[in-house]
């Protein structure tokens, strides 16, 4: 198992959480969840297969801050999808929301198992 490269981490985390628009034009309808992950996968460069997701960093008053998810924590679903095992392109997918709708995530938090929901938010700023 390894790490995906630096840039293509960011990249991949980037485009998972709806940072980073391809179209400006399209930004006033894709949701921000303010949080910054690890991916943990391997096989096929353009499309890897996940083994894990883990909270790197949470913006102060984010969607993501205001459910409570700490930097360490470990996302094991997205909207009932388990996140271990699928394609990237499937996370992004099951990760991307318009903004006002609610993303249900399954964590690992401080050894516990809570579910908890982000509604997205226009990117601040």
């Amino acid at each position: 198992m390894k790490s995906l490269p630096a840039l293509r981490f960011l990249s991949a985390f980037l485009l998972v959480l709806g940072f980073v628009l391809a179209d400006p034009a399209l930004a006033a309808d894709k949701g921000w969840f303010g949080i910054g992950v690890t991916i943990d996968a391997d096989g096929d460069n353009a499309n890897p297969t996940v083994h894990s997701v883990t909270v790197q960093n949470v913006d102060a008053d984010s969607p993501a801050a205001h459910a409570g998810l700490v930097a360490g924590d470990v996302l094991l679903e997205a909207d009932g999808l388990p996140l271990t095992g699928i394609k990237a392109d499937v996370l992004r997918a099951a990760m991307s929301k318009e903004v006002g709708q609610v993303l249900k995530l399954k964590i690992r938090h401080a050894g516990d198992l809570r579910v908890v929901s982000l509604t997205a938010a226009a990117r601040p700023g």
